[in-house]
């Protein structure tokens, strides 16, 4: 497989957002088959579709790899891992987090799979994801 530009939802709401963000970046960066392109600058914004006290820092990335699709996720749930992410697949609803990790789209791939949605879906009802990916595009064009 050549390689594929995708773009990768950041967010955290739990110790220092901004820190946690950047240094994810960078670990995405140091994995084989990727190659860091542009990281949006962080947002706060206030939860949404869960109850928090806890405000998030998101941004958007932008990279190339040549990792396909499954290999890409599965990464991303390896550095939120790192980071201190548990995911229980049994309790229902969102929950506050070190690291989220969203794969939104690889290249104009569109796939729907039990494992895996592209683009990611919801994508445009996410204020937290559009600013930062709109920011991304004049960058990346």
């Amino acid at each position: 497989m050549g390689e594929v530009t995708a773009y990768i939802g950041l967010g955290s709401n739990l110790g220092d957002g901004r820190k946690i963000l950047r240094s994810a970046w960078k670990t995405l960066g140091d994995a084989a088959g990727v190659e860091l392109v542009a990281l949006a600058r962080p947002y706060r914004t206030a939860p949404v579709g869960m109850a928090s006290e806890h405000w998030f820092t998101n941004s958007v990335g932008c990279l190339r790899t040549s990792l396909a699709p499954e290999e890409l996720l599965s990464l991303l749930f390896r550095v939120e891992a790192d980071f201190g992410r548990k995911r229980d697949e049994t309790v229902p609803g969102y929950h506050d987090r070190s690291l989220d990790l969203d794969l939104l789209y690889f290249g104009e791939l569109c796939l729907d799979t039990p494992r895996l949605v592209l683009p990611h879906p919801g994508i445009t009802e996410r204020l937290f994801v559009l600013v930062p990916l709109a920011e991304l595009e004049k960058v990346t064009g």
